[in-house]
Order: structure tokens, then C-alpha cells, then sequence
């Protein structure tokens, strides 16, 4: 069996050095690192005129197939070695441009195309879906399960992408809820809304948008080695309103949960798990958790398990439930991890930051509210232990990079119809 790698280096190219014209200049870090995550091909907006003009082309039915991303402005922002490197390689009068894996210009242009014009050039530039790159490997290698993992979560993109424009549905109108990420960041763009909706595509439209990937699952599945090779579902849960995946869901979850007994540890076994339970009607959790107590302790640096992500399951169920009875320990235990007690002499004073740095830290904080610190506090208070909430808020207040902390707990204290509790938190 080949290596992961091989079938990685086909689909993904390393990005090295800069396009002919640049062939002397080593790519700043920041974009070298972005296009090493990219399939296909980035677009990039040069003029922020173009930003939302140039975002709607990916999800054309035209493009769609490319699966390009769009490089986000944040990273132009942050990293102007960045914009230099790109000015350098498509002339100042370029208003955007697409560059492949290898870090080559592909198209570049003042006015932004139509999606099939920009189709026909990347094609004639040598691109290829990614997904007919992974067909065409696997016809060779059919044995290789990584790659067929890696199709997959290809598959599922794509799915997605037409199922949320066929039921026109999006994750900034009501209908959705958003998960919990304990972390604020290791969820980011990797299943970070469940449905709330309960549209269903039709049959037919169902057939033609997930069919090629119910078709590969049922491959990955029948494999007696299946769990070695985790697949990488990214996006919203699009495959709730599919019929057709949600009966191969049902059908292979207690085998998921049968490997999670045998390896709780396994923070792969855990994404495919939250994948799973999180696409299909949702259906208490407590008793599945409860056969894996006590619950694996962390795993350091390659990640916390079991992931953010269960709590987040954990979370919407128990608000559906309105018991968090299940929740509260995990929940405790992952806010003892991201708040440890501090003595005051250990606490560090405010300090200047510059200012990209400062935003993102502003950024974690309130994630990290939002997503573990406040519903720890509203299942205390669910439980009726109002005396534990105290000592949560004087941690959380530590961290000096929570904006408006005090507006935070009115607000919380409002949505759970108990005014009296902003006076006995805001002193």
C-alpha cells in the first residue's frame, strides 16, 4: 500500500519557490502555509472592491467543481510581506488573481470574469478537480484507504455546497445553531453549525448531490480497517437534509461507537463519531458517554480529547433536554484546563500588544466565553448551583482579553429569565 504522502504530493503539490517571474524570492511564511492547505487553486482579491465579487465565483456550478478557496483577507491584512510577494508576481494593476499549489499565478486580471471564462483559463492553465485526480489514483491503488478518506471529505464538500444552495438555506439566517468550540479555533470551517432545519432534499435531488459520496462511504465502511483511516469532513452538516447518507449514517454509528469503546483515546474515531451523531436527528448522548466514564484525559499538543466538538453535542443536547446533568462534568473539567486557579501573584499584568496580535487574543477570549465558560454557567444555574458560579466568574474575569465581561453576564442573565443574578454576579 502506497504512502499517505504519494497520493498527497499528486493531489497537493508542496509550494517551494515563487512563479518564474519571482523564481529568486522565497514565499513569505503566512501564504506559504495557506496554499499548502489549498486542493486545487486560491483566488485573491487584491482590491477589497472585489472581496464578496470574487468570494460568490467558488460556489458557482461552473467552478464548483475546483473546489478553489479564497484567501482570506485577514491573511492580506496581517502578513503584508504577503501582498508584496503577490504584487510581485501579477503587476501592479492586477484587482485579483489565482494561484495553483505550487505557488504559480494561474489567472490574473483588472476585472473580475464570469465563472465560466475563469473555468475555461484555469482548466487550460493544467487544473484539475480534485476529486477526478483522486478517481483516477484510486483505479490504480484501490486498496490505498487514505485516499479514499481524503475523496471523501472531497465528496462531502461538494455535496454540501449544492445542498445548501438547492434548499437555499445559510448559516447567518435563523434555522441554525452554532456548535460549541471550547478551543475558539479547532473547529473554525469544520462542522461548526448544526442543523436546525429539517428540509430534506428531494429524492431525486438527493440521488444527483449525494449519490457519488453514499457510494464511496459504503466502500470506506465494508474495509475491515476502516477506523485506521479517519475521513475529513469539513463544513456545515449538510448531510442531515440528505435521506440517503442519514440511512448510512444510522446504519454504521454503533459500529463507531463499538471502536470508541475499544479506543476512547482515538481523537479521529471522536470527529467521525460528532460527524455522525451530530447529521442525524438528534437523539440523547448521556448514555453512550456514560459507558466511556471515566472520560480519556487530555492528549496535549495533538489535541484535547475527547474534542471540542462533543461538548458541543453535549451542550445542544442538554439545552434541547433542558438537563445538564450530563454535560456538567466535562464542561468543569475542559474549563480546569482553559482557566486553571491562578494565585494573584501568578496573574500578569495587562500588557500592550500589537495589534493583529491583540485581536486575535480578543477573538479567543470571547470564543472561549461563548463556548465553554458560558454554558458551564447556565447548566450551574440550571442545576441550581448558583454558589459554584462565583468562583467561574472571578477566573474568567482574568483573562484581560474578555471585552466587556460585565454586559456578557447581564445578557446571559437575561436569556435565562433571572435578572437577579446580573446584581449577584456584576458587583
Amino acid at each position: 500500500m502506497l504512502l499517505a504522502c504519494h497520493f498527497r504530493d499528486v493531489l497537493i503539490p508542496l509550494v517551494c519557490i515563487t512563479a518564474a517571474a519571482q523564481s529568486q524570492t522565497v514565499m513569505p511564511k503566512p501564504l506559504h502555509a495557506y496554499l499548502r492547505t489549498c486542493r486545487s487553486a486560491s483566488l485573491i482579491a487584491l482590491d477589497s472592491k472585489l472581496t464578496g465579487t470574487i468570494a460568490a465565483l467558488v460556489s458557482d456550478d461552473a467552478l464548483v467543481d475546483l473546489q478553489l478557496q479564497v484567501l482570506p483577507q485577514e491573511l492580506l491584512k496581517w502578513s503584508p510581506e504577503s501582498v508584496t510577494w503577490i504584487r510581485g508576481a501579477t503587476g501592479a494593476q492586477a484587482r485579483w488573481a489565482a494561484i495553483d499549489g505550487k505557488g504559480q499565478v494561474v489567472a490574473k486580471g483588472a476585472e473580475p470574469p464570469t465563472a465560466k471564462a475563469l473555468a475555461e483559463i484555469l482548466v487550460k492553465a493544467g487544473l484539475r478537480s480534485p476529486v477526478s485526480i483522486l478517481n483516477t489514483f484510486l483505479k490504480a491503488h484501490p486498496e490505498n484507504q487514505e485516499a479514499r478518506a481524503e475523496l471523501i471529505g472531497l465528496l462531502h464538500s461538494l455535496a454540501s455546497s449544492r445542498t445548501v444552495k438547492a434548499l437555499k438555506l445559510s448559516p447567518t439566517k435563523p434555522g441554525f445553531e452554532e456548535a460549541v468550540d471550547a478551543t475558539g479555533s479547532a473547529w473554525t470551517g469544520s462542522g461548526k453549525w448544526l442543523p436546525e432545519s429539517d428540509a430534506h432534499l428531494s429524492a431525486e435531488q438527493d440521488l444527483l448531490i449525494w449519490a457519488s459520496l453514499a457510494k464511496e462511504l459504503e466502500t470506506h465502511f465494508r474495509d475491515p480497517a476502516w477506523a485506521a483511516a479517519p475521513i475529513d469532513f469539513q463544513g456545515y452538516f449538510a448531510e442531515a437534509h440528505s435521506p440517503m447518507v442519514q440511512a448510512i449514517y444510522q446504519r454504521h454509528l454503533p459500529r463507531v461507537r463499538e471502536a470508541l469503546v475499544q479506543r476512547p483515546r482515538n481523537y479521529q474515531l471522536w470527529q467521525l463519531w460528532v460527524r455522525l451523531q451530530g447529521s442525524l436527528p438528534m437523539k440523547p448522548v448521556t448514555a453512550f458517554m456514560a459507558s466511556l466514564e471515566p472520560l480519556p484525559e487530555a492528549l496535549g499538543a495533538r489535541g484535547d480529547c475527547p474534542p471540542s466538538q462533543v461538548v458541543g453535542l453535549l451542550v445542544a443536547d442538554a439545552r434541547r433536554r433542558k438537563d445538564w446533568s450530563a454535560a456538567i462534568d466535562l464542561l468543569m473539567r475542559k474549563f480546569e484546563e482553559e482557566f486553571p486557579e491562578k494565585d494573584p501573584a501568578e496573574l500578569e499584568p495587562p500588557r500592550a500588544l500589537e495589534p493583529r496580535v491583540a485581536a486575535m487574543r480578543a477573538n479567543d477570549a470571547a470564543e472561549t466565553w461563548k463556548n465553554l465558560a458560558e454554558p458551564l454557567l447556565e447548566g450551574l444555574i440550571s442545576l441550581g448551583q448558583e454558589n459554584r458560579t462565583l468562583q467561574i466568574i472571578q477566573r474568567v474575569r482574568q483573562d484581560h482579553y474578555l471585552k466587556n465581561f460585565d454586559q456578557r453576564l447581564r445578557e446571559l442573565a437575561k436569556r435565562l429569565a433571572r435578572k437577579d443574578l446580573a446584581t449577584y454576579w456584576v458587583r
